[in-house]
């Protein structure tokens, strides 16, 4: 190799670093992140400084924007909204500028909701057609069967109120998030009445403007999932909730079938 050559490949290889460094550098970082959450859910109260304690090892302040799920798919196809707090698995299909970070915040339980005055009711299968609500803009996979009317509210709160006063049969809620508004406005007249629809992973997402903080993002939230402290915060809000005296005996609950869920 003649001497000119060397020094030329010498620049070519400097070029290359430096266009190199000029990437991984691009993205500027923010000081500050807004993230989306579910209106009025009361596991808001654990995923708020759960994530403010994430994003603090890395130098960010988050400020939570409660949204009505539809509204928050509009924002990130806008690209005003910077992330999630926490969403169930799959929301990636409703917005996908929305990355989700693979670690599980926690496990939801999705329950069935009803006032033991509508008990006899379901159990027989009588009442044609069954009202049951649930939340607006959230897709838990379920489906129904049978003679049944849907109403779909904003906020798990309206939906437990709905209930209350006997405006709907069902509610299908998260275990957690109904229970905290039946202990909350003392329903005492409504029950968790069969077992678990499903047992649903809920994620943190991020826009996809912010996919340099996934690998970050990821690795202190893995840490703190095998320290076994995520579910430990969530453990924790349950124990503030008498969810298995507001959860029927099991010969008394009623099944997929009755509700008209599969």
């Amino acid at each position: 190799m003649t001497a000119p050559v060397i020094p030329c490949l010498i620049r070519i290889l400097f070029i290359l670093t430096a266009l190199a460094s000029a990437s991984a550098w691009a993205y500027d970082r923010p000081n500050r992140l807004r993230l989306a959450a579910i209106p009025a859910n009361p596991l808001n109260q654990v995923g708020a400084p759960l994530m403010e304690d994430i994003y603090r090892q890395l130098g960010i302040t988050i400020d939570v924007l409660e949204t009505p799920p539809p509204r928050e798919v509009a924002l990130y196809q806008e690209g005003m909204i910077d992330g999630t707090l926490g969403r169930v698995d799959g929301f990636s299909l409703q917005a996908p500028q929305a990355i989700r970070i693979p670690v599980p915040l926690t496990h939801i339980k999705l329950v069935a909701f009803s006032t033991l005055e509508k008990l006899p009711r379901l159990a027989k299968g009588l009442d044609p057609p069954l009202q049951i609500g649930q939340l607006r803009g959230i897709d838990f996979g379920l489906e129904t069967s049978g003679q049944v009317e849907t109403t779909l509210v904003n906020t798990t709160e309206q939906l437990m109120a709905m209930l209350a006063r006997r405006r709907i049969d069902v509610a299908i809620a998260s275990e957690l998030g109904g229970a905290f508004y039946v202990q909350s406005n003392n329903y005492d007249d409504v029950r968790i009445v069969a077992q678990p629809l499903k047992m649903i992973p809920v994620y943190h997402y991020l826009h996809s403007k912010h996919a340099p903080l996934v690998p970050k993002v990821t690795g202190i939230m893995q840490r703190l999932h095998d320290r076994g402290y995520l579910e430990d915060r969530h453990n924790a809000f349950r124990a503030r909730l008498d969810v298995d005296g507001m959860t029927l005996p099991l010969r008394q609950q009623v099944s997929n079938d009755d509700l008209r869920m599969k």
